[in-house]
């Protein structure tokens, strides 16, 4: 910026010569980031809370909206991830009963489509563009852990049951 206007933008590498007076220098990096949210404890849609981190990969393509349009780019698109994982999470269970429905757990394609279609709305107006939006940890959360765990423990008693039932049934029904 010269004298409070926008002069020139530099978007190939090398040595460039500019004369400083008047002028005030900003720079930006254009290449990509890596970063982590952290763990949050969200409510999945059953209500639920899971413990939730994710790992986002972004670059920024405008500099000037980037410049311009927010203070911190990082922050905005940490601040930024951590609401689209919330309400993300929130719509999904942390593990489906049937097997073709998407669920936190098995952390589907549409839900990885999700997260970063809505992150990338969220942050178009900074310049950045989102890559990567995944689930890094998932887990429920400690105060509830042991009962999900015994909920886990008899459903699997139950399938074992029907397992063996059937199992009769076929050797009843092929004896007869």
């Amino acid at each position: 910026m010269c004298f409070g206007k926008l002069w020139k933008v530099i978007y190939s590498p090398g040595c460039h010569i500019i004369v400083p007076w008047g002028c005030d220098f900003h720079t930006i990096s254009t290449k990509y980031v890596t970063m982590d949210t952290g763990n949050s404890t969200i409510s999945d849609l059953n209500g639920n809370p899971v413990i939730v981190g994710a790992i986002v990969n972004y670059h920024i393509e405008d500099p000037i909206k980037a410049f311009f349009n927010v203070e911190d780019v990082d922050q905005y698109v940490r601040t930024n991830s951590e609401v689209v994982l919330k309400s993300v999470v929130s719509k999904y269970p942390y593990e489906s009963k049937d097997p073709s429905a998407p669920s936190l757990k098995g952390c589907s394609d549409e839900i990885k489509t999700e997260l970063v279609l809505e992150l990338r709305k969220r942050v178009r107006v900074a310049g950045v563009h989102v890559t990567v939006f995944d689930l890094s940890d998932l887990y429920y959360a400690p105060e509830i852990a042991s009962a999900m765990l015994i909920r886990q423990q008899a459903q699997a008693t139950i399938d074992a049951r029907h397992l063996i039932v059937n199992g009769a049934v076929d050797i009843v029904g092929g004896a007869l």
